[in-house]
């Protein structure tokens, strides 16, 4: 009897992860995706259910392997000359402020994320918080006083819309063009943040 509620659950899990992956091939189209080689057949599944041509790669040994794929499409440029067009650095002490935009961005802005945990200079920091305000979310006035409660919001390069979804970005973005992360918290006499 345990063996079949096991059996359940993964039925179940089976099934929620394929229309994760369904929704996310739907939104995004890719051209190519890479995935673990037992989850190749769910790929390739979503893939055709929803008429798209792209290319599986699978990490680990088989047919689609990531191997095979950079055998047949590498065009032996050498290492030293590639080069990162946008590095993003996340610093440990106020990862909390910009982890969560260098993470969903990345590919997208052509950024590659540093992460360091190196102490952070003065000048980086504040370059980084002067990217936030604090939004009272009724008036979406700045709030400027102590103690108040309020919606951080954020501004930048590496997040300017919800991709292929216009009713989620205009929800999500001032007119501005501030995003509100929906997050809440209050600053104190000092300017530091607490939620």
């Amino acid at each position: 009897m345990e063996k079949k509620a096991e059996k359940k659950r993964e039925e179940k899990r089976r099934s929620d992860s394929n229309e994760e992956i369904r929704f996310l091939f739907n939104t995004t189209k890719p051209k190519i995706t890479f995935c673990e080689v037992e989850n190749y057949a769910d790929f390739n599944r979503a893939a055709k259910d929803l008429d798209l041509t792209m290319k599986i790669v699978t990490f680990g040994d088989g047919d689609h392997s990531f191997a095979k794929f950079m055998k047949k499409y590498d065009d032996c440029t050498p290492d030293n000359q590639f080069r990162v067009i946008k590095p993003a650095l996340t610093l440990s002490s106020v990862q909390w402020i910009s982890s969560y935009l260098a993470s969903l961005s990345m590919i997208t802005a052509n950024h590659i994320k540093v992460q360091t945990s190196s102490p952070v200079t003065i000048d980086h920091a504040i370059d980084i918080i002067n990217k936030y305000k604090l939004v009272d979310p009724k008036t979406g006035e700045v709030i400027t006083k102590p103690n108040q409660i309020g919606e951080l919001w954020t501004k930048g390069p590496r997040f300017v819309e919800y991709y292929n979804n216009p009713e989620a970005t205009a929800k999500a973005f001032s007119a501005d063009g501030w995003y509100k992360t929906g997050d809440l918290l209050y600053m104190d006499e000092n300017g530091c943040g607490y939620n």
